[in-house]
């Protein structure tokens, strides 16, 4: 019996997410991992009732519920020089984004005498 090729390290081969990017959506379903990420035939949702919901009422074929990636896996996939696969990395709370900074120099709170503001 010929042996798969599995071109990652442990740390991520473990994974439930890598799993599932790898054997079910490529594999068995057909869609390349290059083509996972734009595919409409795939969504992620991080609420089991939603997933659910949505299943009974017909708006997705079907559900796959993973395990929750804990901040060790990061580090020992960081660790390894490999990437998490796709949607694995939803944390919460999320990090505010578009939060702009303002300096503490008290000079820098005036506007210079050129400005129109």
């Amino acid at each position: 019996m010929p042996t798969m090729r599995w071109q990652f390290p442990e740390e991520v081969k473990t994974l439930d997410l890598t799993i599932l990017h790898y054997f079910i959506i490529e594999k068995i379903l057909g869609i390349p991992g290059k083509d996972q990420r734009k595919s409409k035939n795939i969504s992620f949702d991080r609420s089991f009732s939603d997933c659910l919901t949505k299943v009974i009422r017909g708006e997705s074929q079907m559900a796959i519920i993973t395990q929750e990636i804990s901040i060790e896996d990061v580090k020992r996939v960081c660790a390894s020089g490999f990437t998490m696969p796709q949607k694995s990395t939803y944390f919460y709370p999320k990090v505010i984004c578009g939060f702009l900074f303002s300096s503490i120099k008290e000079d820098e709170f005036h506007s210079p005498i050129y400005s129109l503001f």
